[in-house]
């Protein structure tokens, strides 16, 4: 009962800080980022979109030296963590997406922003993209379901296996734990749970 009282009181708080947040700092220049997106395109079996704060990324990151390291936000939505990674210290951030109507946010998002240069989005089924291996640290947040999940992991198992160098998974909220552990020489790194979202995350390393 508890834990249930203190989950919906998470919720409201975060709510109304991202609506605060949305309408006196974003909207005025243009920006969206907080905004919660609920459409979800069930024949890709893709989940709706909703942000990931920059609170809860820097909660996450500190177990990790992001430095001159690249970011690949798979279902990068508006662009939230990829801007963030980038501002905190990222070499550069993607994000792919393939709902085109946020990815066109997101772009608009760096364009005011002025960070396009570092940080950007492709607009994109992550089952075709082919630039996994140039990527690392990737993160996922409860993108689309399980099978999805596993092809998507095959494909970067595939992409990475002829370059060998220390990558990072970082799977926030729902995830597939069995197709993760499926990649060569990965093992669970940390877990956690976000003090913000009250969100269970872990990250992999991939030697």
């Amino acid at each position: 009962m508890l834990n249930m009282i203190k989950t919906r009181f998470l919720w409201f708080c975060r709510v109304l800080n991202y609506t605060l947040n949305s309408l006196v700092f974003e909207l005025p220049r243009g920006i969206d980022f907080s905004m919660r997106d609920k459409n979800a395109n069930q024949e890709y079996s893709l989940n709706g979109y909703a942000m990931t704060s920059r609170r809860a990324l820097v909660n996450i990151l500190s177990k990790l030296d992001i430095k001159s390291k690249k970011i690949l936000d798979i279902g990068g939505g508006k662009g939230a963590v990829v801007y963030h990674a980038y501002k905190l210290g990222a070499k550069f951030a993607l994000g792919i997406e393939y709902s085109q109507r946020l990815h066109e946010i997101a772009l608009k998002n760096f364009r005011i922003l002025n960070c396009y240069d570092s940080c950007t989005s492709l607009n994109i089924d992550a089952r075709e993209f082919s630039d996994y291996g140039d990527y690392d640290v990737y993160f996922l947040f409860n993108p689309f379901d399980d099978y999805v999940y596993y092809e998507v992991m095959m494909i970067i198992k595939r992409q990475i296996k002829s370059v060998s160098r220390v990558r990072w998974i970082i799977a926030y909220g729902k995830s597939n734990k069995d197709a993760i552990m499926q990649l060569d020489n990965c093992h669970v790194f940390h877990q956690g749970t976000c003090p913000y979202r009250n969100t269970n995350y872990s990250i992999y390393r991939i030697n």
